[in-house]
């Protein structure tokens, strides 16, 4: 209803003014009578504006203020949230920069301690690899020297029963002649 009113009132104005254009004689003078009808319509219409507006524009801008402060009090949430942070990165890099000399010392020693794990573990790997060569070395030469013995063994054994045949075979051709002229003996 408001803006009906209003709408009214502005066009009403207008319609006033150009009514009175209409009427007005061409004398050359300042036409006050003009000038007031157009001052009573501009306070009209002010007079309107002002009466159907007023509470919006008091709550558009009350409703501005809030949402002001309220964006004012995030951002200074905000901004102590930031200043804590950048404390704390003030703090953290004065700690690291404090402690470089510490760290790098920390892992030179820890490079030290890993460097003579890693020789004492090949120390021990060599040891372990030299006595794994020795044994196997053994093994081989025990192995070489039960082949020999071996075959010693049955050359040996060949050349004694060789030995062994043709002294039977002599023993044998002696007992024979001493049996036949045992036997010729005997016969005479």
């Amino acid at each position: 209803m408001k803006i009906i009113f209003a709408i009214f009132v502005l066009f009403g104005s207008s319609l006033v003014f150009a009514s009175a254009a209409e009427h007005a004689g061409a004398d050359g003078g300042i036409p006050f009578g003009k000038i007031g009808i157009q001052a009573l319509n501009l306070g009209i219409l002010l007079a309107a504006l002002i009466y159907f507006v007023r509470k919006s524009i008091i709550a558009v801008f009350a409703q501005r203020q809030a949402s002001f402060n309220e964006q004012s009090v995030k951002t200074a949430a905000a901004l102590k949230l930031a200043e804590a942070e950048l404390k704390d990165i003030k703090n953290k890099l004065s700690t690291l920069e404090g402690s470089e000399a510490d760290s790098l010392k920390n892992a030179h020693v820890q490079a030290e301690k890993i460097k003579n794990q890693m020789v004492q573990d090949a120390g021990t790997r060599a040891e372990k690899l030299k006595n794994d060569v020795t044994l196997i070395i053994n093994a081989e030469v025990y192995k070489a020297k039960n082949e020999i013995r071996a075959e010693i063994i049955e050359k040996s054994i060949a050349s004694a029963k060789e030995s062994v045949r043709s002294s039977s075979q002599a023993i044998t051709q002696e007992s024979e002649k001493g049996f036949i002229s045992d036997l010729g003996q005997v016969k005479s």
